[in-house]
């Protein structure tokens, strides 16, 4: 048996050896793939007077599987700067807010839930945003854009993009966002 780690897969190669012959070589490739997914990204939001639009930005992430997450030490290493310390989790079907400046936040979205302050901003013209565990193995990564193929009001009209499908391998589809109004935090 032969283990290969791929980004996020397992590759599993496999012979048998019966009556001095080996058997053709079996492979399979298993899914290693994280629950916690973004679900919703303010990425250019409208300013409000001498305060600037990027002080309003937000991220929302998703525990889309049946068990409770433990993001202790979690790592975001591209897009923004954020590390969740040690203790925190996310409950299944649970949301959690991170966002650039609170208090402004908290302004515009009185009442919400902010887990985290992070650091650096979000490109209001698209980048990627990848999430790490503690061993610097990918969680998850996506990829959001402000091209025409993409959802065109949070691009700077105060609309954020929300995901719509949890597809694997299509959270960087623009087929699988939609914005949402007003950011609904």
């Amino acid at each position: 048996m032969l283990f290969r780690s791929v980004q996020d897969a397992l590759v599993l190669k496999a012979r048998a050896f019966l009556t001095n012959t080996w058997s053709a070589l079996t492979e399979a490739k298993f899914s290693v793939r994280s629950p916690i997914e973004i679900s919703e990204i303010m990425y250019h939001p409208v300013g409000d007077g001498a305060i600037s639009a990027d002080e309003f930005e937000f991220l929302e992430l998703f525990n889309a599987g049946s068990a409770s997450v433990d993001l202790s030490n979690w790592y975001f290493s591209e897009g923004i700067n954020f590390v969740f310390p040690a203790g925190s989790s996310l409950k299944p079907n649970a949301r959690l807010v991170l966002v650039r400046n609170r208090d402004q936040f908290l302004k515009r979205y009185p009442g919400a839930a902010v887990f985290g302050v992070y650091t650096g901003k979000l490109s209001d013209n698209g980048e990627t945003l990848r999430l790490n565990r503690p061993d610097g193995s990918r969680a998850f990564s996506t990829t959001y854009g402000d091209s025409s193929a993409w959802p065109q009001t949070p691009d700077g009209w105060g609309f954020s993009l929300t995901r719509v499908s949890f597809e694997p391998g299509k959270d960087s589809e623009p087929s699988s966002w939609r914005e949402i109004g007003r950011a609904h935090v």
